[in-house]
């Protein structure tokens, strides 16, 4: 089965045109070799995925006839990622979702009704707030 086909199909690409641009931009390899979308995939072939600074290693354990579900993906491929690239995984990954939101940005509707509250104690009712009579 074609690279790109054999990564979409157990699911490490969304589609099947970012497992072939991975493989043009040089980010998937076998034996220290970057491979090409064309390169045929046999059983037992270990393979290093890089997705940004994330680094995974897998073993071919079977071939799919077609894109498998979630739960079938370990009937495939085995992760066999070093320990070490495992715990630099879980630090990126953590340090990422640390940066997601940093209490910037639009306010949510339990965050206005604190600021108001806020506000009015110290200053009244904002203009646009002001009750009629």
């Amino acid at each position: 089965m074609r690279a790109d086909k054999f990564l979409w199909s157990v699911r490490l690409f969304k589609t099947r045109k970012d497992a072939t641009e991975a493989c043009k931009d040089n980010k998937i390899s076998i034996r220290n070799n970057a491979i090409k979308p064309g390169y045929q995939i046999k059983m037992d072939d270990v393979f290093l995925v890089k997705k940004g600074s994330l680094k995974n290693t897998f073993m071919v354990v079977g071939i799919p006839l077609s894109r498998v579900g979630a739960k079938l993906v370990s009937e495939y491929i085995q992760d066999i990622t070093p320990m070490e690239d495992q715990e630099k995984n879980r630090l990126i990954i953590t340090a990422k979702r640390e940066d997601v939101y940093d209490g910037s940005g639009r306010p949510t509707k339990r965050d206005r009704r604190t600021l108001d509250k806020w506000n009015d104690g110290l200053h009244g009712l904002p203009p646009s707030r002001k009750k009629k009579k």
